[in-house]
């Protein structure tokens, strides 16, 4: 199981553009993290998106989960999950995100 940290400033982004603080970003990191879409989604234009934000090393990723985009980087620790910052998803790709869950559901 994947251990969940926040930052300081992760939370104050949260805070910001989802509306969320700090305990309700806790209980749904793990929500956001294997519900959220990933970079190996098949819609290309969130693909696109996701994995502009990876390094060359993979020690960050993003997933996408409703409005927004969730920055996370891996910790020291194996299996530990840092979450970096919250950004917001840019309109043109909400309803391809939308059918793109829509579609991980469906099968």
């Amino acid at each position: 199981m994947i251990h969940f940290a926040l930052t300081h400033h992760a939370v104050e982004r949260a805070k910001e553009r989802v509306g969320w603080n700090r305990s309700t970003l806790g209980r749904m990191l793990e929500r956001v993290f294997y519900d959220g879409l990933a970079a190996s989604t098949p819609r290309r234009e969130i693909r696109g998106l996701l994995l502009g934000y990876q390094t060359q090393d993979q020690s960050q990723f993003a997933r996408a989960y409703g409005e927004h985009v969730f920055l996370f980087t891996r910790g020291q620790v194996p299996d530990e999950a840092i979450l970096v910052t919250v950004l917001p998803l840019p309109h043109g790709l909400r309803s391809a995100a939308r059918e793109a869950r829509r579609l991980a559901y469906a099968s």
